[in-house]
């Protein structure tokens, strides 16, 4: 079973709102989103306060979950993104998982307009992780496919490229996972590369989308008839 985890509210999320709070209520849609990217400076935005909470509250739903299906892991594999590490920490902590994690850049957000969708770069982002208290604390870290130093180039991702990555995805990390029993791969990873997955017309079906929510709960994307995962 292939489960992935979009990351819960993120700063550059919480700035959108803080925009529309602040007046910008004249602005909607793409003008929304064109004003917030023309606006936001953090690169590589890291969770929100709230989305701390989501995630914290979100991951003691999941273990029950797992307890009550008596689930275990087979793989963990995270997006190089802070906002999706940081998800996946406060994840894995409370699931008092062990093992090894994996850093996927075919996992990364789409790279469109925001500079909160550009990557650290390899070097700074294991750095942060390695020194850090409380990011894949004492977890083992495959960085083997970290090939690149910078994560993008300077110019968007065409849709070709995109979907070329999904696929690289599916082949490699779902395929395998779908014939497993009683164990999954969770891999935390970003809106529109679930939405990418979720959209799958290859056939796929034991595959399960989650997405938090604002109290903690979550919901879930997609739910194939073999997978009841109750939020």
């Amino acid at each position: 079973m292939f489960i992935y985890v979009r990351h819960a509210f993120s700063r550059a999320n919480q700035y959108e709102v803080e925009m529309f709070e602040k007046g910008h209520n004249d602005l909607e849609g793409e003008a929304l989103l064109d004003y917030v990217n023309a606006t936001f400076t953090e690169r590589d935005a890291d969770l929100a306060d709230q989305g701390i909470e989501q995630a914290t509250g979100s991951a003691q739903l999941f273990k029950q979950w797992m307890i009550d299906n008596d689930i275990t892991i087979d793989q963990v594999l995270i997006s190089p993104m802070m906002r999706a590490i940081r998800t996946a920490s406060i994840f894995l902590e409370a699931l008092g998982y062990q093992g090894e994690v994996k850093l996927v850049p075919e996992l990364q957000e789409r790279m469109q307009i925001s500079v909160a969708d550009l990557g650290t770069d390899k070097t700074p982002l294991l750095d942060r992780i390695r020194n850090s208290s409380d990011l894949l604390n004492d977890l083992s870290i495959d960085e083997s496919l970290l090939e690149k130093e910078a994560w993008y180039a300077s110019t968007a991702e065409t849709n070709e490229e995109f979907s070329a990555r999904i696929d690289a995805v599916r082949q490699k990390f779902i395929k395998p996972a779908e014939n497993t029993a009683g164990s999954i791969t969770l891999a935390f990873t970003h809106q529109l590369v679930g939405r990418e997955l979720k959209h799958d017309k290859s056939g796929i079906e034991n595959t399960q989308a989650l997405e938090i929510k604002s109290d903690g709960s979550y919901r879930a994307l997609y739910r194939p008839p073999a997978l009841s995962l109750r939020t």
